[in-house]
């Protein structure tokens, strides 16, 4: 994986002198409204993935691979985990989190594994930063730590506290875990979350969606899962495609994960990051009587379409110029295009083929939830109530312009 940093540095730094920072990203920093503050192995080999990776395999991504046995004992219930932290790269010294999601170390442009796309003098000569020596894959941490310098809403500790204090949400639900340390098989379900339900005083419930104050599940405040993921009555349809536990390592691959994210207090609409081939890791802690359950060493890595993203930002509301992006985003399009470093499907991995996807890493920890609250919608006339244009009706004229499509 070739991230080419400095490719990322030269757009925005280009795009700053020429005032086009905010007119492109379309925020201003903000001020938040509510403040509160692994297994044995290295590499290891999984199963035969499933139907659904396709008959080319998934073999590594620098975590443990499937317990040769598992107790024989009967498969316990449901557990669910929510996410108390999410570290998009608070702390730029530690490097960037994610995986190994190619498979291999990219320490050049020649051995990356898909081919980057063309561009002449002098962006190919910028295309010089390869892979860390653990072959993480993490493009959007060089995007991220470039729009934190100039966007505070995309700072990584707002976004953290964000996640803290309600705004959004990540819940996994483990089921078929037998409770014990090696489990070869289990499903892990994903709930993103838009706010939540609590209690008022009264014993009346409210849903909560503008957070205005700290999410608190001792008070009986519920996380309320995103509607557009439900799947029948309580399921989701960010589903894993294979999971097991190894000596207390969970390790979850999904076809797609979507991680939504807030990036600004202002905006009811979620940043979405849709990951294709996404791998969920963290050490899962059985709890006593003082601390309970919890996942905690938290990895998730995954592949996002440059495309994708262009999309989300172009729905952002841009306050100097009173409208929102929509096409306005092609000033942009260089940047994330050019950086584009992976495929979205593992398959094509190696194959020489165009680079179509941007590789995504981030940390979490997640606490031990009792229950989620019923799904919930974000509606237009939420937004309306709110005084702000529903993102079905931001762009009317743009549509799905080739502009918001990186080249092939």
């Amino acid at each position: 994986m070739v991230t080419r940093i400095r490719i990322l540095l030269t757009g925005v730094s280009l795009a700053l002198a020429s005032g086009a920072c905010v007119a492109v990203f379309g925020m201003d920093p903000l001020s938040e409204r509510a403040a509160t503050d692994a297994g044995a192995d290295d590499v290891a080999t999984a199963d035969a993935p499933d139907e659904a990776a396709g008959a080319c395999g998934v073999d590594r991504i620098g975590e443990v691979g499937r317990p040769l046995e598992s107790p024989r004992t009967e498969d316990g219930g449901t557990v669910l985990f929510a996410l108390s932290s999410l570290d998009l790269g608070i702390n730029p010294a530690e490097g960037p989190p994610g995986l190994d999601l190619d498979r291999r170390v990219t320490p050049d442009l020649a051995t990356s594994s898909c081919a980057l796309p063309d561009a002449g003098d002098p962006r190919a000569l910028l295309r010089s930063v390869g892979d860390p020596p653990s072959g993480v894959d993490n493009t959007t941490f060089a995007l991220v730590q470039l729009l934190r310098s100039y966007v505070a809403a995309f700072d990584p500790t707002r976004i953290d506290l964000r996640l803290r204090t309600g705004y959004f949400g990540l819940v996994f639900r483990i089921d078929g875990w037998n409770g014990a340390k090696n489990d070869d098989d289990v499903s892990v379900m994903a709930f993103p979350t838009i706010g939540y339900w609590r209690v008022l005083d009264a014993g009346v419930p409210e849903w909560n969606g503008e957070s205005t104050r700290p999410f608190d599940r001792d008070a009986g405040d519920l996380l309320m899962p995103d509607d557009r993921f439900r799947a029948a009555t309580i399921g989701s349809t960010l589903r894993s495609a294979e999971a097991w536990i190894n000596d207390g390592r969970l390790v979850a691959r999904f076809d797609r994960l979507m991680l939504p994210i807030r990036s600004s207090v202002d905006d009811l609409r979620t940043f979405d990051f849709d990951l294709r081939d996404a791998w969920v890791a963290a050490t899962v802690s059985f709890g006593n009587s003082d601390v309970g359950a919890s996942l905690s060493d938290g990895v998730i890595g995954g592949r996002v379409s440059a495309s994708s993203l262009l999309t989300q930002i172009s729905l952002v509301y841009d306050e100097q110029s009173g409208t929102h992006i929509c096409s306005g985003v092609v000033g942009t399009a260089n940047i994330l295009c050019d950086a584009r470093d992976i495929r979205l499907s593992h398959c094509d991995d190696g194959r020489a083929l165009r680079c179509d996807g941007l590789s995504f890493g981030a940390r979490f920890d997640a606490y031990h939830l009792d229950q989620l609250g019923p799904f919930r919608g974000r509606y237009d006339a939420d937004f309306r109530a709110k005084g702000q244009v529903p993102p079905s009706e931001r762009c009317p004229d743009a549509g799905n312009e080739p502009a918001l499509d990186c080249p092939q």
